[in-house]
Order: structure tokens, then sequence, then C-alpha cells
């Protein structure tokens, strides 16, 4: 037992009433004594126990003084309620802290929760995420963490567990402590009458774990729900609530009339055997990746999904990684070759027609298709799932996790609350809430969410990536790069790989060209992507012009862009202001260039200047030709400054790689464990 070395008051008060709980009164003080806060005071309410338990507690005593331990008999069984106002009027601490007798803390409890109340005092009651322990399964309980989402909650479940609450002891005079009238429930009842008078927040921490097979709430769940519907009645019309939240009174009524049997089967349905917990993923765990787009497709997202089922297959030390995606192709070819990924292509009957009824069969074949990925067969040994998903598929798997509570990671990029119908921003708040973490590429996704009420701690920012390995294979010498290309071998290159959307600024290249054409050094354009219909597009503008130092290469296979930039003089990462992800780009063709070891022209965009700045590149105004024609000429003029700053692009492309980024995501805490 830790002891305190004064008599002054303590901080805390921690509240504990016991009634027969021989068989779990000591765990739970020994919770209490491994705790890495020591300031505080333990109040114990014996309510007339029959069993053993007053011998143990008079075993607990003799360890600590009185003034850190102080052991209250009930000569009658008062009850719950009337038991935790007589250890309030007893406390000396300017805070209480609830704990039942059948439940334990974590050790970092009270420290996190007395951190968190100091630092901030509009906040009157704390509480946390807590695990439900019915013999050998468990369950993860998240609780809903903002005042005000923990305020609507209230009138529709409880949205506190009473032995993780700390409260300031102020407030509960303010009300008048628990109403005693209150036999059951006591805890909802308290919220609702302080309501009124503070904030409340749930730290999105572990810090309970509660056994609820023997406890009050389970062994007399019918009169506590009966009781909690009056409560709930009481309080609707109090504060003169909507109609709407009076629906959620028939949730405990159909509950109250269920079979115990079935009550039974969805009680295991909803919780798992328990596992180890840690803080951070391990990386001996295995690593379910689900991607809901056709692989491989001549995007970049396909270069980006098939480096990170790589570098997670790293991460897991080549345990094993089940690699999910779509497929157009009945038996594709393996996309990894690598030992430690299962691939698991999910294809269907597609048709390669064109017609308006094969298009609706294909729709209707992908729909059904992301619907069988989200269902993907997954073993219990698959502890991660990764999920780089749309919104059907996500639903989907959010909703399995509600029964299986693995470790479930998120990857959405250019989803924004408040620009899609309403249906849109309920479906992934829904999502979000359900996940360990989410990952995105930009902080303006991630103040979005913030002010949409996700949790800072879910989120992890990090920008795209560039498999750097993919640059050391090719040599520097640009002339044989160039006559193996079949490109001009004397003449500046400027180089461009990537889409050829209208919103890629392809047109300030072209007139940029038009501009530089009398140039003595005779500059060459090179533009190597897009899809037929876009290259099309801007060969019939090169027609137009007769322009001879531009050449449309068309689309060209991934693993040949490195090739094209290696054999540049200068690289050109072009975007038009009007991108519609302008906020939310993370562009690997800016990391490519990184590793090429070229000098690159990037457009002066805030998204772009988050990752890199003037030392490493040199920028041009967006949507202006002109500028982009004045940034060629001073690269030319100063081949000395173009190169020192292409030496730190290079240098930058090895904090980029996918492994790196992995790491990132993998190492970062998650709401379950930590």
């Amino acid at each position: 037992m830790t002891r305190a070395t004064h008599h002054k008051p303590p901080l805390v008060s921690i509240i504990i009433s016991v009634y027969n709980g021989a068989a779990t009164i000591n765990q739970a003080l020994s919770s209490i004594t491994s705790q890495t806060f020591t300031d505080y005071e333990i109040i114990l309410i014996n309510d007339h126990s029959t069993d053993k338990t007053s011998h143990i507690l008079t075993h607990w005593q003799s360890l600590a003084p009185n003034h850190v331990l102080k052991i209250i008999t009930n000569s009658q069984n008062l009850g719950l309620t009337k038991s935790l106002n007589k250890g309030i009027r007893l406390a000396r601490g300017k805070y209480i802290a609830r704990l039942d007798a059948d439940d334990w803390w974590h050790p970092e409890k009270l420290a996190k929760q007395v951190k968190f109340i100091t630092t901030h005092p509009e906040y009157g009651v704390i509480g946390s995420y807590y695990m439900d322990i019915q013999g050998q399964r468990h369950r993860l309980q998240r609780l809903p963490v903002t005042d005000q989402t923990i305020k609507l909650t209230l009138f529709r479940h409880n949205p506190f567990a009473h032995s993780c609450v700390l409260i300031n002891k102020q407030l509960l005079y303010q009300v008048n402590c628990y109403d005693e009238s209150v036999y059951y429930g006591q805890d909802c009842d308290l919220w609702f009458r302080l309501l009124p008078y503070t904030k409340f927040y749930n730290l999105p921490k572990i810090l309970c774990y509660r056994e609820t097979s023997q406890g009050i709430s389970n062994t007399n769940s019918r009169p506590q729900m009966w009781q909690g519907i009056k409560t709930r009645l009481k309080f609707l019309r109090r504060y003169q609530t909507s109609l709407f939240e009076y629906f959620y009174i028939l949730e405990p009524i159909i509950v109250i009339f269920t079979p115990r049997w079935l009550k039974l089967i969805y009680r295991r349905l909803r919780t798992t055997r328990a596992r180890p917990s840690s803080h951070t993923s391990s990386p001996k765990q295995n690593i379910a990746f689900l991607n809901d787009r056709f692989l491989p497709n001549p995007f970049a997202e396909s270069v980006a999904r098939l480096a990170m089922a790589k570098a997670l297959a790293k991460y897991t030390h080549h345990n094993h990684l089940l690699f999910v995606f779509l497929s157009l192709k009945p038996n594709p070819p393996s996309l990894t070759s690598s030992p430690a990924i299962t691939e698991y292509p999910i294809t269907g009957p597609y048709l390669s027609s064109d017609h308006l009824t094969a298009r609706a069969w294909n729709q209707t074949v992908f729909s059904l298709n992301t619907i069988r990925l989200a269902f993907t067969p997954l073993p219990s040994h698959y502890q991660i799932i990764y999920a780089r998903c749309g919104i059907i598929s996500s639903t989907l798997l959010a909703i399995r996790n509600y029964f299986r509570n693995s470790d479930l990671i998120f990857e959405v990029h250019n989803f924004v609350f408040g620009k899609q119908p309403l249906f849109y921003d309920a479906l992934y708040r829904f999502i979000f809430n359900h996940s360990t973490r989410l990952v995105t590429i930009s902080n303006f996704t991630r103040s979005n969410w913030l002010a949409a009420g996700i949790p800072d701690r879910k989120i992890i920012v990090t920008p795209s990536a560039v498999n750097t390995t993919a640059f050391h294979h090719i040599s520097d010498d640009k002339m044989s790069l160039r006559q193996q290309l079949g490109l001009p071998l004397h003449q500046p290159l400027l180089v461009y790989t990537g889409h050829l959307y209208r919103d890629r600024d392809v047109e300030s290249i072209i007139s940029a060209a038009t501009l530089i054409k009398h140039h003595p050094s005779k500059p060459h354009f090179i533009i190597v992507g897009g899809l037929p219909t876009d290259a099309a597009y801007y060969q019939r503008q090169l027609n137009q012009t007769k322009l001879n130092n531009i050449s449309l290469l068309g689309h060209h296979p991934i693993s040949s862009i490195p090739k094209y930039l290696k054999a540049a003089d200068i690289i050109l990462v072009t975007y038009s202001r009007h991108c519609r992800t302008v906020n939310t780009m993370s562009p690997m063709k800016l990391f490519e260039a990184f590793a090429a070891h070229r000098p690159i022209i990037a457009a002066n965009l805030p998204r772009i200047r988050s990752i890199v700045t003037n030392s490493a590149v040199f920028f041009y105004t967006p949507d202006n030709a002109n500028s982009l024609y004045q940034t060629i000429l001073q690269i030319l003029s100063d081949p000395n400054e173009a190169n020192q700053r292409a030496n730190l692009a290079f240098q930058l492309s090895h904090q980029y790689t996918w492994d790196k980024r992995v790491s990132t995501i993998m190492s970062a805490p998650t709401t379950i464990h930590d």
C-alpha cells in the first residue's frame, strides 16, 4: 500500500461501497495501490456484508494508516446510493473517484484523469473507455468523448461507466449528491442533474475494467432498466427535449421482454476472446489489407496500394499479410511476388462490351464484389484490418468489426465533412467512430475532421511516398537513358509525367513551350502519361500550334517512369490552382521527382509548400505560363543553383519512403490499446 507522508487533504477521494464482495475486493484495492498517482484517500463503505469481506478489509486496514484508508461499516444494509452519499460526506479530496468492488483500474487511470481535469477546469465529470469482461470474453466499450456528444447520448444511453468517472466534489454538493430515492441507476440520474452545471468528457483510453457477469448491472438488469426508463422520462420532460428522443425509450423496453437465452447469444456475438493489449501494433501481428479498387490500373493509386502492401508485409516481419483487392481477370497474375503476402483477388463475370446494358451489369457485379470484399473470410489471427476502401465497403467493415473487435484502420484521402450530402457525412461519421486509427494525407483534411468532432488522437497525417529502390538500379547517364527511350540527345529536356486532366495545368506547359521555342539551347518538352482521350485532346492543340519542341508520348508502363525522370534536365510538377484536390493532395509525382535527383519546377500551392520549400525546388505560379517560362530560364541560366536544390530534394526523398510511412502509421498509439 502506498503511504502518504502528510495529513493534509488529498487531491482525490476514492469512494467504494462493497456488499458481499469477498471474491473481488482484493483486485479492486490492488488496482488502486498500483496507481502512479498517489495523492489520494480511500473511503470504503462496508454495506453490512455477510461473507468474508470484513476479514479481508481488516487485513487491508492493517497495511495502511487511517488517513489513507477509512473503512466504515454500516449497521444495516443501506444500499449503494445511501452508502455513496455517506462516503462523499466524509471525503476530504477536491475530486471524487468511484470504483465498484468488482471493477479495477489501469495503473495510469487517476494520473491521466487528474491531469485532464486540472488543466481543463470547465470539465466537472471525466470518464473513459472501459473493457467489459464476462468470463473469458472481453468487449471494448467506446463511449462518446466530447461534451456535445455525451449530452446528446445521455438522453439515449448512459454515456459514462460509474467506475470510470472522476468528479469535482463541489458539483456533487451543488446538486445534493446522489438522489437517495433512486435505488438503481443513481449514476445516470446524477448526470442528468449535473447537465446544466458543467461540461463532460470521456478520455478515449481504456482506463477501467468492469466485471459484468455478477455485478448489479447484470444480476438486477430488469429492475435497473425500469428505473432507467423512469429516470429518462422524468428528464426528457424536465429539459423539454424533442419528441424524437422519446423513441429511444423503446430500446430498453424491448430488452426487458427479450428472452434471456437470446440475450446470451447476443452478448457472445458482441464479445471476443481475451487477447493481450499493447500500446502500438506489434510487428508480429498479421495484417489484412483490403482495397475495393481494380488492381492493377493505370492510376497512381495502383502504385500506392501495391507499395503499401509490400511495406505492410515488411512491417509484419514477414509474419503474414492478406492482400485483398478487386480484379477484372478471373485468375490474375501475382501483383507482388512476395512469399509474405497472400493475394486474394475478388472477381466476377464482368463484360467487355461498352453497351449500356453491359455497363449496368458490370456496375451491379462491382457493387456485389465490394460487399464480398467487406465480408472476406478473415481468420482470428489477422488482428489488424487496414482498409483503403470506398463508403460502401468501409461501412460494412465498420459494422462487421462491431462484432469482431479488431484493430481497424481506415485510410481516407479526399473526404471532408460538409461537402457531400448529409447521408454521406452520417455514414463516414459512423465509419470513423468505429475505427481505431484514421490515416489521411493532408492537415486540411485533419482540420475538417477535428471540426466535425473526430478525436485528434485517432488521426494520422502522413503524405504519400516513393519507392526509392526503383531509382537505385537506373543509370545516372542521361545520354544512355535517352538513347534507350528514343529521346533527343543534345537538348535540355523538361519532363512531365502523370495524368493529363484539365486541372494539371498542361496548358501552361504548352504555352511555355511556345514562349521558349527560340531559346538558343532549344529546350524540348516530354509529356509522358494520360488516358487516350486526354492525350488526344492535347495532341489536337499541338497540331494546331505546330510546335515541334514538345512530344506527347502517351501512356507508358509505370516501371518506365523513373527512366524518363532521370533522363530529364528539369522535372515539371504542374497543377492548376483549380485542381479539385488542391487542399488535400499529396502528389506521388513530387516524391518521385525528389528521388530522380534532378532540378524540379513545382506549382506554388499551399499543399506542395507544406511538403517542400524553395530551398529544394523552384516554384512557379499555377495557371501562369509566363511564370513557368521565367522559372525555366532561371534554371537554364544558373545550373549550379539548380543542382544544389536537386541535391536537397534528393535527400528529402529518403524521408518519404513507403516503409517509413507504414512505420509511422503502425507505430501510432491506437484508441483501443492506449
